[in-house]
């Protein structure tokens, strides 16, 4: 039987640490509008990639700042999104102090 997944999920660090390889396949790129964390008065744009794991499933994933610069020029070695669609990258992650708190945090590997 074909495997069928939830839709409109969000990548998180614990899918990408439980993963036996952590490939992604970059589906579509956009930017959606949301409420700022820190000012919840205030709303941003944060970009947002479509991936698909090796297993089919299809997650949001929100690539920090440091995983969108690792993307765009060292990886893929471009700023266009149109570019984006269609490439796979390996996503790891790190623990790091957020706020208050130790958390895992992805990264995209410059290596593929």
């Amino acid at each position: 039987m074909e495997k069928r997944f939830l839709k409109g999920f969000s990548l998180d660090a614990e899918t990408v640490q439980n993963m036996k390889d952590a490939t992604v396949l970059i589906k579509s790129a956009r930017y959606d509008t949301m409420r700022d964390f820190n000012n919840p008065d205030k709303e941003i744009e944060k970009l947002v990639l479509l991936v698909e794991t090796k297993d089919g499933q299809e997650l949001d994933y929100y690539p920090n700042k440091t995983s969108q610069d690792t993307i765009a020029k060292k990886v893929l070695k471009t700023f266009d999104l149109n570019e984006w669609e269609g490439k796979t990258l390996r996503l790891y992650t790190e623990i790091l102090l957020v706020g208050k708190d130790k958390r895992p945090v992805i990264f995209v590997s410059e290596d593929l």
